[in-house]
């Protein structure tokens, strides 16, 4: 079960007790594409504020 999709603080308490053990490099692709999302969502968003402020 991929443990990306939540906050992340029981997915620290459970690691630190030796309950799970992630694949690190799975959690780190999936960070890097959903933050690359938001940043292009965030930027895209900033465009279109100064365009319509221009009108």
């Amino acid at each position: 079960m991929s443990h990306t999709f939540q906050s992340g603080i029981h997915q620290v308490e459970a690691e630190v007790q030796g309950q799970i053990d992630q694949c690190w490099y799975k959690v780190l692709f999936a960070k890097i594409i959903t933050g690359t999302l938001c940043i292009v969502g965030g930027l895209s968003l900033g465009v279109k504020a100064l365009v319509f402020n221009w009108l």
